[in-house]
């Protein structure tokens, strides 16, 4: 599955807290601009509440199933599963590059308002990076490529 060059990009994100779980500012990244899009992520964010959500928005759920002690997975639920993850895996090349070759997000500053520009900063040096990689793939239009 190939795909387009505007979906590579990093266009939101938000910073909080090591206490806050990643399924909590969930409902401030999405919204109704995000209607027939698709959402994949791990089985942390699988709930009644997320799922609920997800379909009043018309996002389309890819959000991993999870079993429980009792209730092991299906096989289908299994092959699902590995579908997905065919598809996260290409996200999981975003947090790859950052930590590798970019050294990391850099987290030791003091304060909230720090942190967060500095992740900002770490996404913006991740999109020109991609950028310049899809110039040199030829999947960026020529009117788009700087002189």
């Amino acid at each position: 599955m190939e795909a387009d060059a505007e979906s590579v990009f990093i266009k939101d994100y938000e910073a909080t807290k090591a206490s806050i779980h990643d399924s909590q500012p969930l409902s401030d990244l999405i919204g109704g601009e995000n209607r027939d899009e698709n959402l994949f992520g791990d089985s942390a964010y699988k709930s009644a509440k997320i799922d609920a959500m997800l379909e009043d928005l018309g996002i389309k759920n890819f959000i991993h199933e999870k079993g429980a002690r009792n209730r092991p997975l299906t096989d289908l639920k299994k092959g699902l599963n590995q579908m997905k993850s065919r598809i996260r895996c290409r996200i999981e090349h975003i947090f790859g590059c950052v930590e590798n070759s970019m050294g990391g997000p850099e987290l030791e500053y003091i304060g909230m308002a720090r942190i967060t520009t500095g992740i900002g900063l770490s996404n913006l040096t991740y999109n020109i990076l991609c950028y310049v990689q899809l110039i040199k793939l030829g999947r960026v239009p020529v009117a788009a490529q700087c002189a």
